[in-house]
């Protein structure tokens, strides 16, 4: 498996509690280990292109390895794709996810990911994000 890290740069969109402008960090890294004190909702934006040389049979796979928040929605070019609550467990730090997303990637894309607040800190991705190229003909 071919792995592609989704490093800088990220866009990160954070909203404080009270309700107030929003504020907008450009060129963030992920994994981003310093949060927006007080956010109570943030948004990661980045965008990518299709990688190249890909064979009809090979799956492309966008893993989320972390994240700190009581909710969390995945969605690439406009169209959501994962959607997970646990607002209502007291454990707010995700192991991770793996989405398939080879039929929903374009030549260009965009991806966000939009975090809920949570007790224990402010939302955040603490993990890597990146692209995982599952390729039949390298497992025979």
């Amino acid at each position: 498996m071919h792995t592609i890290r989704l490093r800088r740069p990220w866009t990160r969109i954070a909203h404080r509690f009270p309700a107030s402008e929003p504020v907008i960090d450009h060129k963030v890294d992920v994994p981003d280990s310093d949060g927006v004190p007080r956010a109570s909702d943030v948004t990661y934006q980045r965008r990518f292109n299709r990688p190249t040389g890909l064979a009809p049979d090979d799956r492309v796979l966008l893993r989320i390895e972390a994240w700190k928040a009581a909710t969390i929605r995945v969605i690439l070019n406009d169209a959501p794709l994962f959607t997970r609550d646990v607002s209502h467990t007291a454990d707010s730090v995700d192991a991770g996810v793996t989405l398939d997303i080879s039929n929903t990637m374009q030549s260009s894309n965009s991806l966000a990911i939009e975090l809920g607040g949570t007790d224990v800190g402010p939302p955040a991705l603490i993990g890597a994000v990146s692209l995982q190229i599952d390729s039949p003909a390298s497992h025979s």
